[in-house]
């Protein structure tokens, strides 16, 4: 493979690469020094990849500066932190209120007062990013990457892409495979960066060069070295068509042998303990390269602060060469009693196999004094499970054959049915939240035919009753579509006075003929947001009602001076949620959402208005908007040479080559100049015909750009 081969790919993937200031900077820098430099991005990537060689692995340098390389890297790790890692002000504050609630429902009492709890999970999230990242870092500079001959293209690659990543996701498919992905990662991400993978690291590196190697030759002599245990030859090269390191990497990592359900099947093993206040690293260790979602093995910190707080248990079970290395249940203790048993499905549940494994273990009521709650979640996981297995074909007719669902859609009984539906109780679910199976029971069944199973009757009404008496009112607003023959008002007020409101705000989309008493009930019962958001569902809605949302900050017009009344009155977020129901909003109104921060609802939505101004353009532009004033360009008057040059500078000089009669005061000379300075002569080219009094100096500039 050309050594310019890895470069030419990585500028395919991201052509702005080339241009950034590290690789300028480099370019000057080989000039100064009376080096060659190059217009080319394969050799502009290349010559850069030589520096971050230099930077990052000591390659070329005196020994004295070798010496020092692993302070040039705790520097250089120290950076990145700064790029990548979360900052306290990024995180979303809905997380520390799902930990909280977390926490009270697992019965820890003494959660300290809520910002130092707050500041506490915010160092912890921080440490799992910043030991995650770390980990990459170390092993892509590492002495087993140089024996492993990756390149410096293929380290950017890899690195710049988990960067970009989330949480590991796992999905157990119907042929028995486990299907890994990872969702992109936002500023608001709090998960640790993905795990690294060595075997499946390697495998990415190699089929991404044999690709390239391949693209190279002619293409009658190419050829495909699939190196899946899974895929066909057509679907590999599928895989790799795109050059998506997250998709092959997942792809690799799915095949990873400790996650088959093969290996899930293999039960033996055995537990062990990890004494209260020991040294964890030998539990943190072994739980590297399993794909686990568990937060103990984020990072080291997490792990051994949950060790000081109480003896933590692991079952291993059995690997392909029959050793106990395979994580599968982890039993975490606090204060002397169970806090959280965790498995290794999506989000931590227990995979279907560790059932009785568990139960075993927790039969010892002197070591897991509160075990019953968790023994009840267990047989509850059983029955689900078995409720699984009865409905097989319907639920799932590939899954059903694969796990051997010998009575595919058997009928449930009254009590399955009350079970699932929780009509007596709710499910004790041995994860986060609850069980997703269960819900993906539910949504393969017939809501009304059931409860004419357990209840005994056809009445739709009947049924609604009885299920809003076992505190099941949610279910019913929810099917509220399936049911006929109800008073949608007379079932609404109803659901309110029970204390279920939430249950009718939650799905009011469902609901028609609302009258004003209604609306006001809910508005009463704090849900102003959901009634401002669903007025089709209401009619006959008064003045009173009306001010009661303007002065509650709700949206209830659609004119844009009941807008600016509501940006008034505090109301922007209704304002800019709802941005699509109305009509005529002018630039004051654009203005006033601007100023209010909610920049980026204009920003997405600049359709909706008319009469936009340059200060509005520039305000967006200095926002971070630049693109979608480029691409409203005609939603603007008075534009000037300031904003040309905004845009310019923000990588969006084609808009102004293209539009350049919606500005005023241009000099089409200095615009050319500046736009070929930045890179982007060729929209000067393409666009020549916009242009007018270009001088000949210019025109010969722009003739390499044809």
């Amino acid at each position: 493979m050309s050594e310019k081969t890895g470069p030419l790919f990585i500028h395919k993937k991201d052509p702005k690469l080339q241009l950034s200031g590290p690789v300028e900077h480099e370019q000057q820098r080989r000039k100064r020094a009376g080096q060659e430099i190059s217009q080319k991005p394969a050799i502009r990537l290349s010559n850069w990849f030589e520096v971050l060689e230099r930077t990052h692995l000591g390659r070329g340098a005196s020994a004295e500066r070798k010496a020092r390389q692993h302070r040039v890297l705790e520097k250089i790790k120290d950076s990145y932190h700064k790029l990548f890692v979360i900052k306290p002000e990024e995180i979303p504050e809905e997380v520390f209120g799902l930990e909280v609630r977390i926490a009270r429902e697992q019965g820890h009492g003494n959660i300290p007062p809520y910002e130092d709890f707050k500041e506490a999970k915010t160092q912890e999230f921080i440490a799992a990013q910043e030991s995650s990242l770390d980990r990459w870092v170390d092993y892509l500079t590492s002495e087993d990457a140089d024996a492993a001959g990756y390149p410096m293209w293929a380290r950017y690659w890899a690195f710049m892409a988990v960067t970009k990543l989330g949480k590991l996701e796992k999905t157990q498919l119907g042929d028995g495979r486990v299907k890994v992905s990872f969702p992109q990662r936002d500023e608001g991400t709090v998960a640790p960066f993905p795990e690294l993978n060595p075997k499946a690291l390697a495998q990415t590196f190699a089929a991404m060069q044999h690709q390239l190697e391949q693209q190279g030759l002619p293409r009658a002599e190419r050829s495909i070295d699939n190196t899946s245990t899974v895929l066909s030859d057509q679907a590999f090269a599928q895989m790799l068509s795109d050059g998506s390191f997250a998709r092959i990497y997942a792809q690799f990592l799915s095949e990873n042998p400790s996650i088959t359900t093969e290996r899930l099947k293999e039960t033996r093993g055995e537990w062990v303990k990890y004494e209260h206040g020991s040294d964890a690293s030998t539990l943190f260790e072994s739980l590297q390269g399993h794909t686990l979602e568990w937060c103990t093995a984020g990072s080291i910190s997490t792990a051994q602060s949950q060790v000081d707080d109480g003896d933590f248990y692991v079952y291993y079970s059995l690997d392909a060469s029959g050793q106990p290395t395979i994580p599968r249940i982890a039993i975490r203790m606090e204060n002397g009693i169970i806090a959280e048993i965790r498995g290794i499905e999506h989000d931590q549940h227990l995979d279907p196999y560790v059932g009785e494994v568990l139960q075993g273990k927790l039969k010892d009521q002197h070591s897991f004094p509160n075990a019953e709650e968790y023994m009840q979640g267990a047989e509850d996981m059983k029955l689900v499970t078995s409720i699984e297995r009865k409905l097989g074909a319907r639920y799932n007719d590939i899954e059903a054959k694969f796990l051997g669902y010998d009575t595919p859609d058997a009928p449930l009984t009254p009590e399955e049915l009350r079970f699932i539906y929780e009509l007596d109780r709710e499910i004790v679910s041995l994860g986060y939240g609850r069980d997703p199976r269960i819900d993906q029971v539910l949504k393969s069944r017939d809501l009304i035919a059931d409860m004419s199973k357990v209840f005994n009757t056809t009445s739709h009404n009947q049924i609604a009753q009885q299920l809003i008496e076992a505190g099941q009112g949610e279910a019913v607003a929810r099917n509220l579509d399936n049911f006929t023959g109800l008073d949608h008002n007379q079932l609404a007020q109803q659901l309110i006075e029970a204390g279920e409101g939430w249950a009718v705000a939650g799905n009011l989309n469902k609901f028609t003929g609302l009258d004003n008493t209604t609306a006001q009930q809910l508005i009463k019962a704090g849900w102003v947001s959901a009634v401002a958001n669903n007025l089709h569902s209401f009619i006959g809605l008064d003045n009173t009602t009306a001010k009661r949302i303007v002065n509650l900050f709700a949206f209830n017009s659609i004119d844009n001076t009941y807008a600016q009344q509501l940006i008034k009155a505090g109301g922007v977020s209704a304002v800019a949620n709802n941005l699509n129901f109305f009509t005529g909003l002018d630039n004051t109104t654009a203005q006033q959402l601007i100023e209010a921060g909610e920049l980026r609802a204009v920003a997405n939505n600049l359709h909706k208005f008319t009469g936009l101004d340059n200060t509005t353009a520039q305000q967006l532009i200095e926002a971070g908007e630049p693109r979608a004033v480029a691409n409203n360009l005609h939603k603007f008057t008075g534009l000037d040479n300031t904003t040309a040059q905004q845009l310019i500078e923000a990588g969006q000089g084609e808009a102004v080559a293209r539009n350049l009669d919606n500005f005023t005061g241009l000099d089409h000379i200095q615009i050319a100049q500046q736009l070929i300075e930045a890179g982007q002569g060729w929209a000067v080219a393409y666009y020549l015909n916009n242009f007018t009094g270009l001088d000949p100096e210019t025109l010969a500039e722009i003739e390499k750009y044809k």
